[in-house]
């Protein structure tokens, strides 16, 4: 989809000498409107006959090949329309969605920052610009984060009311480890956004990660009142109890969030951690367990069994454990099947 599905141009007085090129033109976009995508498709071609306005056609048929899903021929489109016409932003922006769709999003990044240099004040363009330099991004690659992270910060600023963009802000914020900038970008998103659970759960695990006890409660709780099964919630609650010593809520809690998402392996290392904190070790044990199968990344869950083992004083398992929680951290790719030795 291409947004609108209209070029942001000035409309521009027909000329009574050569209307043709612009009738030809609003028929495409509404055919495009009109789901009607190979007429539309037609009628722009069409206005391309004439000589008026090449630049704003070739935008239309390049929005009219990406509701298509035809990017490759949207990016030729798009390619034309600046040929004809540099300094049409919406070409180098609508280019650029193309380009991202088609994998080359080192072009599209290129792409919108063009657009960005004649349209600087567009905070959608700004978010989607941060969005592709999210996408490049490799592992321990800061670069593209940080430019990322620089882009949501200028869309926010634009458009401070914007829930979307104050809560993409709040995550690259705290994936940055700036918390309370996080919490606070949050709270923007919530107070723009009251009736998604999504963003009051991760407003409280911000609060819950600066060991705002009370501040998480308080968005946990707001979160479950929109969606009592929501299970991020759950687990955040949970995880506030546990850390108020509140054991019985904590294990509620706990237990509904596995039964909600039987194969989180957060929902079972959650309920392994109370399990163990109430003496339940039977039951830890194995939550933990079937959290180090359920995970891409066990050595968190393993770690954990591992000093289980240790607390209970059940060396020779402790010691696998570990062992296996060591080579899991070092990147193996070896199957996890089972805590025991």
């Amino acid at each position: 989809m291409v947004g609108s599905g209209q070029s942001h141009c000035p409309a521009k007085t027909l000329d009574p000498t050569r209307p043709t090129a612009a009738l030809y033109r609003a028929l495409g976009i509404a055919l495009r409107r009109a789901g009607q995508l190979d007429r539309s498709a037609e009628a722009l071609q069409s206005a391309l006959q004439f000589d008026g306005d090449a630049g704003l056609s070739y935008l239309e048929l390049g929005n009219t090949y990406m509701e298509k899903s035809e990017p490759q021929d949207a990016a030729n489109a798009y390619r034309r329309a600046l040929a004809a016409q540099p300094d049409l932003a919406d070409a180098h922006y609508h280019l650029a969605l193309s380009l991202d769709a088609l994998g080359e999003r080192f072009e599209a990044a290129q792409a919108i920052q063009r657009g960005l240099a004649i349209r600087p004040d567009a905070a959608g363009w700004h978010y989607r610009l941060a969005k592709i330099h999210q996408a490049s991004a490799g592992v321990g690659d800061g670069e593209p984060l940080a430019a990322a992270l620089g882009h949501f910060q200028r869309a926010a600023e634009l458009e401070p009311e914007n829930a979307v963009f104050a809560a993409d802000l709040a995550r690259a914020l705290a994936r940055d480890g700036d918390l309370h900038a996080a919490a606070e970008q949050f709270r923007r998103a919530t107070d723009a956004n009251r009736q998604d659970e999504q963003l009051w759960t991760e407003r409280g695990q911000a609060h819950l990660a600066l060991g705002d006890l009370k501040a998480a409660a308080g968005c946990f709780g707001r979160a479950l009142e929109l969606a009592p099964a929501y299970a991020p919630a759950l687990l955040g609650g949970a995880r506030v109890h546990l850390a108020q010593g509140d054991l019985h809520d904590a294990f509620t809690k706990a237990e509904a969030a596995v039964r909600a998402t039987p194969d989180d392996p957060e929902a079972l290392l959650c309920m392994a951690d109370v399990s163990k904190a109430r003496g339940d070790y039977a039951i830890a044990e194995r939550h933990y367990t079937a959290a180090s199968i359920k995970s891409p990344h066990p050595a968190g869950a393993l770690l954990a069994l591992g000093q289980l083992y240790s607390d209970q004083q059940k060396w020779d398992k402790a010691v696998t454990t570990l062992e296996r929680a060591a080579t899991a951290d070092a990147g193996s790719d070896g199957p996890v099947t089972t805590a025991a030795p």
